[in-house]
């Protein structure tokens, strides 16, 4: 029996509760209203990522994560080396100015704006080269940076991440490297002319000097190098000019007018 009556009295709370759900509820004469739908619940840390950003994340953004490290190590011309701010360095997500006491500095040459004019050279009167050079120009910056992403990389067989960072590093160094880029002051390129120009101007001052060099040495040899025969014979005839030019000025003085007057 107890059974029973417990099995009614669910029965009619159920069609109690069902009955009620369309109606409006109301508390002290006035309508409540119905409960809001909860929020979703968010994703769980542990939830797995989507497989491709997980790819991209294994390829793409090492290549890229690898070459922004190499740009803040390998600084260029007026660029200041920065470094993540820390301790904690686990948790930093700020860069700063690097000290050179705590921070390895790559390069410490020369920084000058104009590479070129930190070296001059006087070659002639009217003339002077301009021959300098620094590691920390574009284009030789350029070629560390994209060198040392892919010094840093282990490419193995057994993992199959390989072949796709091997071609994200490589579209960047391509990139970094173009030759589009050939034109820009400090590139390789620019390098190559600039100094080829300063030897070209060089080699034809060496030329003129080379000329008149062999030109100066005629004429000394000229005065050095004269036979004895021909210098006996200049001196003789001298010689006889001289004794002529006595005698006649010898005459010359013995002269008197009496010597040009009828005899009486």
């Amino acid at each position: 029996m107890k059974l029973w009556r417990w099995l009614i009295v669910c029965s009619l709370g159920v069609l109690l509760g069902c009955a009620g759900a369309n109606k409006k509820k109301q508390f002290g004469g006035r309508e409540v209203p119905a409960p809001k739908e909860p929020p979703p619940v968010p994703a769980r840390k542990d939830e797995p990522l989507d497989p491709a950003l997980v790819e991209a994340a294994r390829k793409e953004l090492v290549a890229a994560s690898n070459n922004q490290a190499a740009n803040e190590f390998f600084t260029g011309q007026g660029q200041t080396q920065m470094r993540v701010q820390g301790p904690n360095f686990a948790t930093a997500t700020q860069l700063v100015a690097a000290d050179p006491t705590n921070t390895v500095t790559w390069y410490q040459g020369g920084d000058s704006a104009d590479a070129r004019a930190s070296i001059t050279a006087k070659i002639d009167d009217n003339a002077t080269v301009q021959y300098g050079a620094q590691a920390n120009e574009n284009g030789t910056v350029n070629l560390v940076r994209a060198l040392a992403v892919m010094a840093i990389q282990n490419f193995s067989n057994s993992d199959p991440t390989s072949g796709g960072r091997f071609d994200a590093i490589a579209t960047r160094n391509q990139e970094r490297l173009a030759a589009t880029h050939a034109s820009e002051p400090g590139s390789i390129n620019m390098l190559t002319v600039e100094l080829a120009n300063a030897q070209t101007t060089t080699s034809n001052v060496t030329k003129q000097h080379t000329a008149y060099q062999a030109q100066l040495t005629n004429m000394v040899s000229d005065l050095e190098t004269v036979p004895q025969e021909q210098v006996a014979t200049q001196l003789l005839a001298l010689q006889t000019r001289l004794q002529a030019s006595y005698q006649a000025t010898a005459l010359i003085a013995h002269l008197s007018l009496v010597n040009y007057l009828p005899a009486s």
